[in-house]
């Protein structure tokens, strides 16, 4: 009886872990790579703010950098977004088109993956 083998991708904010620095503060997913041959993995999501967040908080309480969550909520303001704004987290990743083995760096997107 052969064994199954679950394929998965893991992605890791390049900006906190770049060539082997001290990974402390780095964040990560781990995601299944679609059976069906698709290049997307993850999903969006919101988030509710509370009176002391910034959008840097919520972007650390999700695994999201800066510039993503600055850039998936235009208008808002990154330091007071307000008690009870919704906050769109950007959580959905085309993987790159290279090969499912080994390390992928992505460096527009300050990925690795």
């Amino acid at each position: 009886m052969g064994h199954r083998v679950s394929r998965r991708v893991c992605l890791l904010a390049a900006g906190a872990a770049w060539f082997g620095a001290a990974t402390a503060h780095a964040g990560g997913a781990e995601y299944l790579i679609p059976t069906n041959g698709d290049n997307v993995v993850g999903t969006v999501t919101t988030a509710i703010a509370q009176h002391e967040d910034t959008l840097l908080d919520i972007g650390r309480r999700y695994g999201v950098g800066y510039e993503e969550i600055i850039a998936a909520n235009p208008g808002v303001d990154p330091w007071l977004p307000g008690e009870g704004a919704e906050i769109l987290i950007p959580s959905r990743f085309i993987l790159p088109d290279a090969p499912r083995e080994g390390i992928v760096v992505n460096l527009p997107e300050h990925r690795l993956y």
